[in-house]
């Protein structure tokens, strides 16, 4: 009785920890996905460590996206008010295994000393399949 309620527990405990993993993985599956966790990431959490696991290999010019966040964050703080990044669709070019994806990435400033803003901004990400969907390019057409 005592070896069942063992492996019981030991089952259950391989259970949980297999079901957190699934939980907590990051989802590369799909371009638009990929890029969509990215910009999340990037300029919603402002948590660059988490953006690191949508990142390819070998990442291209990807600090000109962080630089533009930390533009609009620290121009807001100066003045005492806030930004905040929206986006919509993700539309998706295929290239084999290297795909585009484009963001309209929408700014909107509120609050302290300046006046409320909002400004569009197009983006285009290069995105690689290696082992899921991983962006590797970043840059800022309009």
């Amino acid at each position: 009785m005592l070896g069942i309620v063992a492996l019981l527990i030991v089952a259950g405990f391989g259970t949980a920890l297999l079901l957190y993993h699934r939980a907590t993985a990051p989802n590369r599956t799909s371009p638009d996905v990929s890029v969509d966790n990215f910009l999340r990431a990037v300029l919603v959490d402002q948590n660059d460590d988490e953006a690191k696991q949508y990142m390819c290999s070998n990442p291209a010019s990807l600090t000109q996206l962080a630089a533009f966040r930390d533009m609009f964050i620290n121009n807001e703080k100066k003045l005492g008010g806030g930004a905040s990044f929206v986006w919509g669709t993700l539309p998706v070019t295929p290239q084999g295994n290297q795909d585009s994806v484009q963001a309209d990435i929408d700014v909107s400033t509120s609050g302290g000393r300046s006046q409320p803003g909002a400004s569009s901004h197009r983006w285009l990400f290069s995105v690689v399949n290696e082992s899921g969907w991983r962006v590797c390019g970043a840059q800022q057409l309009s």
